[in-house]
């Protein structure tokens, strides 16, 4: 998924892409594994390069030229990808990351802390989303004057977001 994900951004098809990814833990795991993937790709990197030189000084056939190696060339490409979205995802003038949830405990708890997750990995965030909330009435209906109230109060936690 992080290939396809990272094609279609360095496709540069489109001046704005909006990924719209419900279960955040599944973007943070998505985001730590360019990290790994990053680390993988260099060990990988490695060990071919000294399987390689291993190969030419063991090998009786002395080649004058050596060939280019298609599996270092597709890990280089690989490792050129994900440096290439990770400097895009990093920076503030071209990436943000918008969070969209409801004015009730739980979203705002998950969104606080997934705000934390992908600052820890240098992400610019655009702002918090607000959906659901109830417009000023005058109704005296105890059930919206409660539920108005208890937005209010959620309404000021995402100030300090």
């Amino acid at each position: 998924m992080f290939d396809n994900v990272v094609d279609v951004i360095l496709a540069n098809t489109y001046d704005c892409y909006v990924f719209d990814t419900a279960p955040v833990a599944h973007t943070y795991r998505l985001l730590g594994m360019s990290k790994m993937y990053d680390m993988w790709l260099c060990k990988m990197i490695k060990s071919r390069e000294e399987a390689m030189s291993l190969k030419k000084t063991l090998s009786f056939k002395k080649e004058k030229k050596e060939a280019s190696d298609p599996m270092i060339q597709g890990l280089l490409e690989s490792r050129r990808k994900t440096e290439a979205i990770r400097a895009l995802l990093t920076n503030p003038d071209l990436t943000a990351f918008y969070f969209v949830t409801l004015p009730l405990a739980l979203p705002i708890s998950v969104v606080e802390r997934f705000i934390y997750w992908v600052k820890a990995f240098q992400i610019p965030v655009g702002g918090v989303i607000v959906n659901q909330v109830m417009p000023s009435t005058d109704s005296r209906s105890s059930f919206i004057v409660n539920k108005q109230a208890e937005q209010r109060h959620y309404n000021l936690r995402f100030r300090v977001l």
